[in-house]
């Protein structure tokens, strides 16, 4: 029985000193989801995370250098050993023990580079403080930096020693002391942990686009910005789109109608994962509300008026604030419209719309919400005229209706004009010239008279409004293209027939054009001509005026003139082809430059009808139009 009780309280001594014996035999340290792991210090190498030596395996009993196989790997100690002695402060049986300039070198590399490291130190017995410091090298020992602050050891219990590394890739470590006293440094529980490298918090900058309008179509926004990656997701109101990654510093992702279904904001921001990673700071997106419809502006049409019976044809309105849904209207009544441009819409116009003569009021129209209908335009229908000066065409669809004072037509055996009551001059005047006009025994008797044919009612300009002027009272159709009788040579001199005109231009190279007109009449030829002023504000020698006669005749600013040529014959206008001679040109109505000549200022049919917005030689086929308008003459020019 006593054998028995010696047995047992023999083996109860056994156990506690094995047990006083031996140290903590684990060791915690931080993996990649950052969640405590804890490593046996039986097993130093970690293959998940981290690289741990805690010098429990392996011996070295001296401090000359050399290289000893621990647990992690091979390591070289340099005026350092392993000491085991009571007086070396250690975690477990062992710990490294370093002197003077010592060191304790790794002599193997991780692939997986170092975030952070951990280092437990302590003053070996009682020896006095020292100091120390960890290198890193990233090729392999072939040269070396110091990570961090050097450390103080001031303790005889291990302290703690974190060191911030941040490096991927191949890297291997040394701890030196760095005092060089005799001082010794214990140094145990060594931890590598491996470099994840955390993602970029996002920085959102722009959105394309930045709004839209309430009830709007789905659309795909860009988000600009920077540190994006390619598991970035953009988030409407902290909901997460389906997001496609472009670069680093752009986005998109696709917005649904129903996203902008209501007037309001939305913020707009991107969200990158862990680890790492985190949201940036919000954009705002605005949806609009609905804007309304602007009320049009409809400011000419092109053409503004056509024959009687004549053929369909496309009409032209130019304005503002046209939408896709604007309509056009004839006399009320809905157009077929095609939407060319906020400032463009076109429609048919059939041959039954312009069969009576008379007018017809267009109008643009923009449905709701908000929108409205423009101000009327007056488009002509106008009877074809008999008078042989107009066989080519009214150009503005000129009328003998006296309600439309400013397109009045003269409808005159001698010439054809639109007259304009509130200019006190004609918009255009037109005639026929052939070598029977111009030739004959009439001749200028200068008895400049007003015009009995106007209204009434509208002021009648005279001779005297001229006078003192210092402009000519220039004639549209001279004198010499009527030299056939004495009364149509008189009918010219018909206010109505002239424009203040610079004398210097009017005797100039105006007549010389004149002339060659004449030329070319005398030479076979049958001409239809129209010619006319613009603007206003010209120079005469009295200077520059916009108007005369105390406001009552506008001065133009420039003067034209359109001709065509054609062999002398019948049936005119279906003799009109592709090759028929137009001569067009515009003249400023002032001191024409010395060695100026009338071909120098040529330029096409169409650039006058650009000036003008006339319709020259409208009763040629459009097609025929098309190609002589286009044209700047080069023929002769005397």
């Amino acid at each position: 029985m006593f054998s028995s009780l010696r047995s047992l309280l023999l083996l109860v001594v056994l156990s506690f000193l094995f047990v006083s014996g031996c140290k903590d035999s684990s060791l915690t340290v931080i993996d990649q989801q950052n969640e405590n792991q804890t490593l046996s210090k039986s097993s130093p190498m970690s293959t998940q995370t981290a690289t741990t030596e805690g010098f429990e395996t392996g011996s070295k009993t001296a401090y000359a250098a050399a290289d000893v196989t621990l647990g992690s790997g091979v390591w070289n100690m340099n005026d350092a050993l392993i000491g085991t002695s009571t007086s070396d402060v250690k975690n477990g049986t062992a710990s490294a023990r370093i002197r003077n300039s010592g060191a304790v070198t790794m002599k193997f590399d991780r692939t997986t580079g170092a975030s952070t490291v951990t280092i437990k130190h302590a003053m070996y017995g009682s020896d006095a403080a020292t100091t120390w410091g960890l290198w890193y090298s990233t090729n392999s020992g072939s040269t070396w930096a110091q990570t961090g602050s050097s450390v103080t050891t001031s303790t005889t219990t291990l302290a703690t020693a974190t060191f911030t590394v941040n490096i991927a890739g191949t890297i291997r470590f040394d701890i030196r002391k760095s005092d060089g006293s005799s001082n010794r440094t214990n140094i145990d529980d060594i931890t590598i942990n491996d470099y994840t490298a955390n993602n970029p918090v996002p920085a959102a900058t722009s959105l394309s686009p930045s709004s839209a309008t309430a009830g709007g179509s789905a659309f795909t926004l860009t988000v600009t910005g920077s540190s994006f990656i390619s598991s970035s997701v953009v988030k409407w109101n902290s909901t997460s789109l389906t997001t496609t990654y472009v670069s680093g510093t752009k986005l998109t992702a696709p917005i649904t109608a129903a996203m902008i279904a209501t007037a309001g904001t939305a913020t707009v921001t991107v969200f990158n994962p862990t680890p790492g990673g985190g949201t940036s700071s919000g954009l705002t997106f605005t949806i609009n509300s609905a804007a309304n419809n602007p009320v049009p502006v409809a400011t000419t049409l092109n053409p503004s008026s056509a024959a009687k019976g004549g053929s369909a044809f496309t009409l032209t309105v130019t304005g503002s604030s046209f939408i896709s849904s604007s309509v056009v209207k004839w006399n009320s009544t809905s157009l077929t419209t095609t939407y060319v441009s906020s400032t463009s819409l076109t429609a048919p116009v059939t041959a039954a719309m312009i069969a009576t003569a008379g007018t017809a009021t267009v109008t643009v129209f923009n449905p709701t919400p908000g929108g409205g209908t423009s101000a009327g335009l007056t488009f002509t229908i106008y009877t074809v005229s008999s008078n042989v000066n107009l066989t080519m065409g009214n150009p503005t669809g000129a009328t003998t209706d006296v309600n439309y004072p400013a397109n009045y037509l003269l409808d005159k055996p001698q010439f054809c004009a639109s007259y304009n009551r509130d200019k006190g001059i004609s918009n255009w005047v037109a005639w026929q010239l052939n070598s029977t006009w111009c030739n004959g025994p009439a001749v200028r008797k200068d008895n400049f008279i007003p015009d009995a044919t106007l209204p009434s009612s509208w002021y009648h300009v005279v001779t005297g409004d001229y006078t003192g002027s210092g402009f000519s009272r220039g004639h549209m159709c001279p004198s010499a293209d009527r030299l056939d009788t004495q009364a149509d040579n008189d009918a010219l001199f018909v206010m109505t027939n002239m424009v203040p005109q610079n004398q210097n231009n009017n005797g100039g190279i105006w007549e010389s054009l004149e002339t060659y007109e004449r030329t070319l009449a005398n030479a076979g030829n049958v001409l239809y001509i129209y010619s006319g002023g613009y603007g206003s504000g010209g120079t005469g020698t009295s200077g520059y005026a916009t108007t005369i006669a105390s406001g009552k005749v506008t001065v133009p600013a420039k003067l034209w003139k359109v001709i065509m040529v054609l062999p002398a014959g019948t049936n005119d206008v279906s003799r009109v082809t592709t090759s028929t001679r137009c001569i067009a040109v515009i003249m400023d109505n002032a001191d024409p430059v010395s060695g100026d000549t009338w071909g120098a200022h040529r330029v096409s049919v169409d650039a006058v009808e650009a000036l003008t917005g006339f319709d020259f030689f409208s009763n040629v086929s459009t097609s025929i139009q098309a190609v002589i308008e286009a044209k700047v003459d080069n023929g002769p020019t005397q």
